[in-house]
């Protein structure tokens, strides 16, 4: 996927990873300090106040250019004097100053009620300058960057104000917690045991830089793709890096060299003199070795970790696989470096997201990305071996009666016939769940979201494929599809302002992605995981006897999966036309070769309705799906 823009400059990156040769004594810098919520809420409170401050020299600057272009032949009655010296005085420390200058002449002058003062008082409103409503206000330019969160090193840096209130705005943390939620998995983008966050990683100046940047090329491409869509254009986002993107991608790459290079030059902090005539034998080396192992960790710390991250990240989004490659392997080297994924800090979290972001797609980096570039992990050997577990026959322990009596039809019908694995299972009944309570009344989806967002943000699971196996598996799949679209289902369906599921360039967008690619030629009797008779065309009871199958009860659950798959199809056409509308041209493509594959659904929305009751659906997705499959 070509860019159009020279990108290359990634891969120029020499000795970036590079851990450094030798070793010196001396301790490590010690970490930069972490933001109280105290310093937050003055950063608040400081914040609207010079806003509020600018926002009325800015409302005076403009009055002083509309009087000056007023008609110049109308006088204006003077603003009369007040002798009250305490009035006067309020006036100007609320920015007030008199101003004899002419001004247009739609003028109301209205007294005021009775005072104890022995003069009149007046309120003057121009309508022309100062309307009482405005439809399309925006708070006005601020002078100069505001520092919204002391102590976190932006230096008034280009890019740092939009990417603050791009994240402040979108609130990541929310629109995935329910996705995070039902699958048990720890949400990289919310408070870290309502402790730390990664605002509170931003201390780090390394990670801050590349953090801004990344952030800033998602809100270009979340603003390109909503432009298009407004102007009934194509979706097509694969517009290369703005040039403030590249900046500050040049910017982090830079701050990255400036980090390896101080670590590398002076790891230990310049203590290290009178320690290095002194040691001998053994002792030296034993000391060399733990100085050299500390020189790693900080070179290889978690900030630049994370800086890594998001240049890797960036690299991906912009079609750049080899300076992608080069950081996805560069990041390996780093952990590697540290001591593995399981030392590294943030309480575990980092690890969370290094996975998320590895592996393929937002499930955790590196799972993710695995996924979109259809290749195997870099962290592959510290995965398990993929080996499904399925339900044992009837009768069912008193938990999983619990978890299918929650199921719908469908989905119960597969998981007692053997489809769909244990771990699929207690997703499907935690979807259950929450679509039950969000359910439950008109102001339930809040209360939900209040409740799951109260949560803590360490979960069961690290990784997605941690909480279904089968992402492990490279080979296309009927599970592996199912997950992909309970992800996607998840999102469309529970999910806050939807439309900013665009600007997740990985729990949301590369699952859509990677079934709008695979779903036209996936076909289910072609899935090696469902076999007409997955066990030797018998059912094995627990005393151990043999009870032959039921040929009937086969091609019931046969035709369950194959409906199952359909259910699957409506919920990526919803995908597409819940974050781009209904006249998304991916809903519309999907939307043709549905029709082609199942003829027989292709025009009748209600037979198609019978069998999206059989699997999870909602009112809201019903109204808004029968809409576009009946205009279209």
């Amino acid at each position: 996927m070509a860019t159009g823009v020279d990108f290359l400059f990634l891969v120029n990156t020499p000795a970036m990873y590079s851990s450094p040769e030798g070793s010196s004594p001396g301790n490590p810098s010690p970490s930069p300090p972490r933001i109280t919520s105290q310093a937050r809420s003055h950063a608040a409170m400081a914040f609207h106040r010079k806003r509020h401050g600018a926002m009325q020299a800015n409302a005076k600057a403009l009055q002083q250019v509309s009087t000056a272009a007023g008609l110049e032949g109308r006088a204006l009655m003077p603003k009369p004097k007040t002798t009250s010296r305490g009035r006067g005085t309020q006036e100007k420390e609320d920015g007030g100053e008199e101003d004899a200058s002419p001004r247009t002449s739609a003028i109301i002058i209205t007294p005021t009620s009775p005072t104890t003062s022995n003069k009149g008082a007046f309120f003057v409103r121009d309508f022309e300058t100062h309307p009482f409503f405005e439809t399309q206000w925006s708070p006005p330019p601020l002078s100069r960057p505001v520092d919204v969160l002391p102590g976190v090193p932006h230096r008034d840096s280009a890019g740092f104000g939009a990417a603050a209130e791009f994240y402040s705005t979108v609130r990541p943390d929310l629109v995935h917690a329910p996705v995070f939620h039902v699958f048990d998995v720890s949400n990289t983008f919310a408070k870290i045991l309502d402790a730390q966050s990664y605002y509170d990683l931003m201390t780090h100046e390394v990670a801050l830089h590349a953090g801004v940047a990344v952030v800033n090329m998602v809100r270009d491409v979340f603003r390109r793709s909503h432009s298009r869509n407004s102007d009934n254009r194509t979706n097509n986002t694969t517009t290369g890096p703005s040039p403030q993107v590249l900046s500050l991608v040049q910017a982090a790459i830079s701050k990255l060299r400036q980090h390896i290079a101080a670590q590398d030059e002076d790891p230990g902090g310049g203590h290290g003199g009178g320690r290095r005539g002194g040691g001998g034998g053994g002792g030296g080396g034993g000391g060399a070795r733990r100085q050299h192992k500390q020189q790693h960790h900080a070179v290889n710390d978690d900030g630049a970790i994370i800086a890594a991250l998001f240049l890797g990240h960036i690299a991906s989004g912009f079609g750049d696989h080899e300076a992608f490659q080069m950081h996805r392997h560069g990041i390996k080297a780093m952990i590697e470096s540290r001591g593995g994924l399981d030392v590294l800090g943030l309480d575990g979290m980092l690890k969370c997201s290094v996975l998320h972001l590895l592996d393929g797609e937002l499930f955790r980096f590196e799972s993710w990305w695995t996924h979109i570039y259809r290749d195997t992990s870099v962290f592959a050997s510290s995965k398990p071996p993929y080996h499904p577990i399925y339900l044992s026959p009837p009768p069912y322990s008193a938990e999983t009666s619990s978890l299918l009596a929650r199921l719908p039809p469908g989905f119960r019908r597969l998981a007692t016939r053997g489809r769909l694995a244990v771990d699929i299972v207690t997703v499907l009944s935690n979807i259950a769940a929450y679509q039950d309570a969000i359910q439950a009344g008109d102001e339930a989806v809040a209360r939900q979201m209040e409740a799951v967002a109260a949560l803590p943000a360490r979960k069961r699971h690290a990784d997605f494929s941690d909480a279904c196996a089968c992402l492990l598996d490279p080979a296309p799949s009927f599970e592996k599809y199912l997950v992909f679209v309970l992800i996607c289902y998840a999102s469309v369906a529970f999910a806050p302002d939807r439309h900013y599921l665009s600007a997740s360039h990985t729990a949301f967008r590369t699952p859509r992605l990677r079934l709008t690619q695979d779903l036209p030629t996936f076909r289910v009797e072609d899935d090696k995981h469902v076999a007409l008779l997955r066990h030797d065309t018998a059912l094995m009871d627990l005393t151990g006897d043999i009870v032959e199958a039921d040929d009937d009860a086969d091609d019931a659950v046969i035709a369950t999966e194959r409906d199952c798959l359909i259910w699957m199809w409506l919920v990526v056409i919803s995908s597409w036309t819940a974050t781009d509308g209904a006249d998304s041209d991916h809903a519309a493509s999907l939307q043709r070769a549905f029709r082609a594959r199942f003829p027989e659904h292709g025009g009748d929305w209600e037979c198609l309705d019978c069998v999206l009751r059989q699997f999870f659906w909602t009112n809201g997705l019903n109204v808004e799906m029968k809409r576009f499959w009946e205009s279209s």
